[in-house]
C-alpha cells in the first residue's frame, strides 16, 4: 500500500515500535531493532521541465515508507530568482521567474525523521524580443525634432532591459540617436532616410524596426500683421468678442463676463507649425492659442500664457491643454503647465509656438521649450483643421485685451479638411462659448492617454 504525500499526525498502530517491551533487556537489543526501519522510497521519477518566463506548474511527486507511516514533504529551489517551487496540498508548485536553470528538491520525511530526496531540474530558457507595432514614419521640417520612446515599440518576454542602437541611411537628410529609451531624430537637410532601430536583450538577442523620416521644407501657409482693420475679414469672431486693429496688432476682448473672446480662422496642413507674437494687457487676461485638431475625441489643442485666470493650476504662467470632445471638457496632466522666462511680462509680446512634426507635438516660447507630446502613444491627431486666438479673464472681467502683434501658419497644406465636420459637442470653440476653461467646481480634468492612434483613427 502507497502513501502519497501524507503530512498527518504520526499513528503508533501503522508502525513496527522502536521501543523495547522488556526494559532490562539489553541495549544491543534496542539499536538492532531500530536498525531495521528504512527510509522513504520514491515511488514515481521527477521529470525535468522547461518554462517560460511568468508559466506555473503543479508537479506531483510520489513517496512512500517500507513501514507504512505517513510522509511529510518538503521542497525547495537552488535558485528562487529563476525559479520558485512550495508545496500546494499534495503538488509541487513551480513558477518561472527569470531566464536560466534552477535545481528542485523535493523531500520526503517518515516520522522517525528518516528522509529521501528528489531532484528534477526546471529551464527558464531566453527568447527574443519582439516588436510591438511598427515605428510610424515621420514627416520633420529642416532643423525639427522628433523624440519617441521606444518601449512603445519593443518589448521582452521576459521583462528584461533592453538596449537599443539608430542608424540613419542618410546622415545628411536625418540623424539618428538615442536619449535613453527614446529615439531622437534631428532633421539636417532636406531629403528622406531609412532609420533602423536595433533592441537588444541581455543575452544578445534582437529584434529591428524601421521607419521613414522625410524632412521638407514648409511653405507658408498664411501669416497676419494685423496692419489695417481689412485684415478682421478674414477672421470668425463669436458673440463673445470684441476686436479692433490698432497700432498694427489685433485687440481681442471678452464682452461676457466670465467667457472668453474669440477669433477662429480655417486653415489645414500637416505637418503644421503655428506662430503667434502675443500679449496680455493686464494681469487680469490671458491670451491663448488654439489648434483645432481632425481627430474623433481630441479635437483641440491649446496654449495659454499670462496669469492663472481660473483653471485651478496655481501659480503658473503658461498652461497646455486638449480638447476631449467625449468628456466635453478641456484635460490637463502634470508637465503641461508651470513657470517660464520665456514667457514675458504684462503688456510684453512673447512669441508662442504650437507645433506639430515628427510624431510629436511642442510647445515653445521663444527658443524655450514648454512642453512635448508623444502624438501617437497618447492617442493624439497630427492633422490641423482652424486656428483661433483668445482673450482669457477673470471670473466677472470684461473689457481686458489679449493682444496679437503677428500671427504666421506655415507647413504641408491639406485639401479637403473642413471645421464643417465638428459636431457641436465635439466643437471646443463652441464649448469655450458657453463656459470656458474651468469646470463648475473650478478645476480642469486629467488627460486620459487614448489608445495609439493609427491613421483609421482620424475623422477622414
Amino acid at each position: 500500500m502507497r502513501h502519497l504525500l501524507f503530512s498527518g499526525p504520526y499513528s503508533s498502530r501503522s508502525r513496527r515500535t522502536c521501543f523495547p517491551a522488556i526494559p532490562a533487556l539489553p541495549a544491543v537489543f534496542v539499536l538492532s531493532a531500530c536498525e531495521g526501519l528504512k527510509p522513504p522510497v520514491s515511488c514515481d521519477t521527477l521529470e525535468d521541465h522547461t518554462m517560460f518566463v511568468r508559466q506555473s506548474r503543479r508537479v506531483t511527486p510520489c513517496f512512500e515508507d517500507p513501514e507504512m507511516g505517513g510522509v511529510t514533504l518538503s521542497v525547495e529551489s537552488s535558485d528562487t530568482t529563476i525559479v520558485t517551487a512550495s508545496m500546494v496540498g499534495l503538488h509541487v508548485r513551480i513558477e518561472a521567474i527569470s531566464v536560466g536553470s534552477a535545481t528542485i528538491t523535493v523531500t520526503a520525511t517518515d516520522p522517525d525523521l528518516l528522509t529521501t530526496s528528489e531532484e528534477f531540474t526546471v529551464v527558464v530558457p531566453n527568447r527574443p524580443p519582439w516588436r510591438r507595432r511598427r515605428i510610424p514614419d515621420v514627416d520633420l521640417f529642416p532643423e525639427g525634432m522628433s523624440v519617441r520612446p521606444l518601449s512603445h515599440y519593443f518589448a521582452d518576454p521576459e521583462d528584461q532591459e533592453l538596449s537599443y542602437s539608430a542608424t540613419s541611411s542618410d546622415p545628411a537628410s536625418v540623424s539618428a540617436s538615442l536619449s535613453g529609451d527614446a529615439l531622437v531624430l534631428h532633421a539636417v537637410g532636406e531629403g528622406s532616410a531609412i532609420v533602423t532601430v536595433t533592441a537588444t536583450d541581455p543575452f544578445g538577442e534582437m529584434a529591428l524596426g524601421e521607419s521613414t523620416a522625410t524632412v521638407r521644407m514648409p511653405v507658408s501657409v498664411f501669416r497676419d500683421d494685423f496692419e489695417a482693420a481689412a485684415s478682421l475679414s478674414s477672421w470668425e469672431l463669436n458673440g463673445n468678442s470684441d476686436a479692433i486693429v490698432t497700432e498694427g496688432s489685433l485687440r481681442l476682448f471678452n464682452v461676457v463676463a466670465g467667457l472668453p473672446g474669440w477669433a477662429r480662422i480655417g486653415v489645414a496642413a500637416k505637418p503644421w507649425r503655428a506662430t503667434a507674437s502675443v500679449a496680455n494687457s493686464t494681469d487680469s487676461v490671458s491670451v491663448s492659442l488654439v489648434a483645432g485638431i481632425d481627430h474623433t475625441r481630441y479635437t483641440a489643442y491649446l496654449i495659454q500664457i499670462g496669469p492663472d485666470v481660473g483653471t485651478g493650476l496655481g501659480q503658473t504662467n503658461y498652461r497646455f491643454f486638449v480638447y476631449d470632445a467625449d468628456q466635453r471638457s478641456w484635460t490637463n496632466t502634470d508637465g503641461w503647465y508651470g513657470q517660464s522666462e520665456g514667457i514675458a511680462g504684462v503688456g510684453d509680446l512673447t512669441e508662442v509656438t504650437l507645433a506639430v512634426q515628427g510624431g510629436n507635438l511642442t510647445v515653445h516660447a521663444g527658443s524655450t521649450e514648454l512642453v512635448r507630446v508623444d502624438l501617437e502613444s497618447n492617442g493624439l491627431s497630427d492633422e490641423l483643421v482652424y486656428l483661433v486666438l483668445a482673450s482669457w479673464p477673470k471670473c466677472c472681467a470684461t473689457g481686458h485685451a489679449a493682444v496679437v502683434d503677428w500671427i504666421e501658419l506655415d507647413g504641408i497644406p491639406v485639401e479637403g479638411s473642413s471645421i464643417d465636420r465638428f459636431h457641436a459637442n465635439a466643437d471646443p470653440i463652441a464649448r469655450l462659448s458657453r463656459i470656458g476653461l474651468d469646470t463648475p467646481s473650478g478645476a480642469v480634468r486629467m488627460f486620459e492617454p487614448g489608445k495609439p492612434l493609427s491613421r483609421a483613427g482620424t475623422r477622414r
